[in-house]
């Protein structure tokens, strides 16, 4: 049972990943934008 609570904690915390990520590529490509222009 360890084992399977180990492993969703793993994929919850790779998905909170993801999302942070994708979340600082978006702000940060938007931030490039707003000062390129």
């Amino acid at each position: 049972m360890s084992a399977i609570r180990g492993w969703s904690a793993v994929s919850i915390i790779g998905r909170w990943h993801l999302a942070t990520s994708s979340h600082v590529v978006v702000t940060v490509n938007t931030f490039k934008k707003t000062s390129s222009v």
